[in-house]
């Protein structure tokens, strides 16, 4: 073979190389969004869900806490991204709410083992 033939098989061989590589699409670690972001990943839904509200000073955010069926300790608290009225600014009032439960990716931490966090823009909490 001569140089001119190696050539062309060379820079043909690349090509093939170049253009069967699929294009793999990034997708971004739900966590590294800001907590409140729609984007990260939804964990499960609230319908209708009966709790009490409370308040995170770190956070300065408040939240339901929503006691998990037939367990002993569980309890889901749902770190609410939106502002409130100030007639549900109450400690310890009931509440309901729906909306789509959002990962903590751990922050802020659980306080006792039976407690999950998530983040919560309520479509109605009353």
């Amino acid at each position: 073979m001569n140089l001119h033939t190696k050539l062309f098989f060379a820079i043909a061989s690349l090509f093939l190389i170049v253009i069967s590589c699929k294009k793999s699409k990034i997708v971004a670690d739900s966590c590294s969004y800001n907590s409140c972001d729609a984007r990260r990943k939804t964990l499960m839904v609230a319908t209708d869900w009966r709790g009490t509200l409370g308040y995170y000073n770190d956070l300065r955010k408040w939240a339901v806490n929503v006691s998990v069926p037939n367990t002993i300790d569980g309890l889901r608290t749902c770190i609410i991204c939106t502002d409130l009225s100030d007639s549900l600014k109450v400690m310890g009032k009931s509440v309901t709410f729906s909306g789509e439960l959002k990962e903590s990716c751990n922050d802020p931490k659980p306080v006792f083992r039976g407690q999950e966090i998530y983040f919560v823009t309520p479509n109605k909490l009353r």
